[in-house]
Parts: structure tokens; C-alpha cells; sequence
């Protein structure tokens, strides 16, 4: 008889947003029109309320080392409009070189002498899916008038992560190896970055103990999925450091974070 079950088997299922329940005709086929209704009703409650376990759970880390615009290290860059640059003591030969023309920043191209980025994904005891190591461009320029007199790009070739998945702890360790130097002098010290990421998986949070060089500013930041980048550390060069004093390093150790 149409519209009407002789009998009927009911079959409950239980999700995060509540019981789901469906009922198999024996005898009886729905209506076309009524079977599209339940398969729609019944997609949309498993992609709004089905379980969160498939989704996406990417931490990107980034880590990096700038030349700040304002430092006792640099001076006016001649016709930048505001600009500044760092005049070395060989500058009559090699000329002079601009800062990164910024402060602290979480944006992640924000321009930078070396840079790292890592991408983890959370799930299980994570796994590092894909590291990047951005190429700059490095100009010297005339120290009196502020024109480029040369262009390079940054060597990365020695810059890398190494990832150590969650132990029982649920702690996943990333370490940076990074060493970068001026293009435009390649007897000039490098700026290194040594050191490793903690990763509390289970209380969601992160933190950095290691080494970086006296100068310039050193910066790292985290972000969860889609969420606002969240600061990891901050080193800004003391008063007085220059280059010069690339050859000294200092440690780093950072409180935990938490990055959801």
C-alpha cells in the first residue's frame, strides 16, 4: 500500500550531534523525491556533525633573521624616502646594504636575511610534510647616493629541519639547523640559527631552546590551521652589536606557547 511500511527495520546511530536513526523499508520503496530528501539530510548532518577526526591539523612554524629599520647599527639610506641601510668597514670597496626596512612582523614573506618555514601535521604523533627555505634578495648599494650598484640572492643550502615524532609524552621535537651569509661578501660571517622546537601535542603548546647570533634581530612564529599567527620569540641586537659580532652567539630558551 503506498505511503505505508508493512514492516520496517530501525537502525540507530549515534554521533557527536546527537542519534541519527534510520529505518529500512522491507516491502515498501519510497517515493524518488523522498529518497533525495533523506540522502541529502542524512550528508549534511555527517559533514556538519560528523566527526572531527579528518580534519586538518597543520601547524606551521617560521623562523627568521632580519636587519631592523631602526638600530644603532644602521644609518639613512640617501633617497629611499626613509629608509635605512648598514654601512660596513670595508663599505668604500663593497658599498653598503639596507636593512629589511621593518620591525618585528608575522607576516610570513615579510622580507629577511634567512628564513625557515616548517609544516607539521598534528595527526598521531605528527609528521613534518613539507619545510621551505626562501631565497632573498641581497643589494649593495652606493653608500651616497643609495643606488644598487649590485644584486644577489641568499644561499639556503645550509638550512634545514629535522623532525622527531610525538614519544609517550606526546612531545615532537623540530630542530633548525640555519646559516646564511651576506651573498655580496663571501668572506662575511654568517648569521646562524641553531636549535630545537618543543611540540606538546596533548596540551597544545610550543617553545624554543637554542642558539642565535648577537646580531641581527631574530624572530619565530606559529600558526594552527587558519588561526592568527602566535609569537614563539624575539631577539632584538643590544645596543652598539654590528655584523661584526656575527661571531658570537647567545642562548635562547622561551616559555611554552600555546598555538589552539
Amino acid at each position: 500500500m503506498r505511503g505505508r511500511e508493512l514492516r520496517d527495520d530501525r537502525h540507530d546511530q549515534d554521533g557527536p550531534c546527537g542519534r541519527l536513526s534510520f529505518v529500512a523499508a522491507a516491502r515498501y520503496t519510497p517515493p524518488r523525491a523522498a529518497l533525495a530528501s533523506l540522502a541529502a539530510f542524512a550528508s549534511a548532518w555527517f559533514v556538519t556533525c560528523g566527526s572531527p577526526a579528518s580534519a586538518a591539523e597543520l601547524l606551521q612554524i617560521y623562523i627568521r633573521a632580519f636587519i631592523p629599520k631602526q638600530h644603532s647599527s644602521v644609518r639613512p639610506l640617501p633617497n629611499s624616502g626613509g629608509g635605512t641601510m648598514v654601512e660596513p668597514p670595508a663599505s668604500p670597496i663593497v658599498g653598503c646594504f639596507p636593512t629589511d626596512q621593518r620591525s618585528l612582523s608575522t607576516e610570513l614573506t615579510a622580507s629577511s636575511r634567512v628564513a625557515s618555514i616548517a609544516t607539521i601535521d598534528l595527526a598521531a604523533s605528527g609528521k613534518l610534510i613539507r619545510q621551505e627555505h626562501p631565497s632573498n634578495e641581497s643589494n649593495a648599494v652606493d653608500c651616497g647616493d643609495g643606488r644598487i650598484i649590485n644584486r644577489e640572492m641568499t644561499d639556503t643550502s645550509n638550512q634545514k629541519f629535522t623532525f622527531t615524532p610525538a614519544n609517550a609524552s606526546r612531545v615532537a621535537q623540530l630542530k633548525i639547523e640555519a646559516s646564511g651569509h651576506n651573498p655580496n661578501l663571501r668572506w662575511a660571517p654568517a648569521i646562524d640559527i641553531n636549535g630545537s622546537f618543543y611540540i606538546d601535542i596533548g596540551a597544545a603548546t610550543i617553545r624554543f631552546e637554542g642558539s642565535v647570533d648577537q646580531y641581527p634581530a631574530y624572530e619565530a612564529y606559529v600558526r594552527f590551521n587558519d588561526l592568527p599567527a602566535v609569537e614563539i620569540l624575539k631577539v632584538m641586537p643590544d645596543y652598539g652589536k654590528t655584523a661584526m659580532d656575527l661571531a658570537w652567539t647567545k642562548s635562547v630558551k622561551t616559555s611554552a606557547v600555546k598555538f589552539r
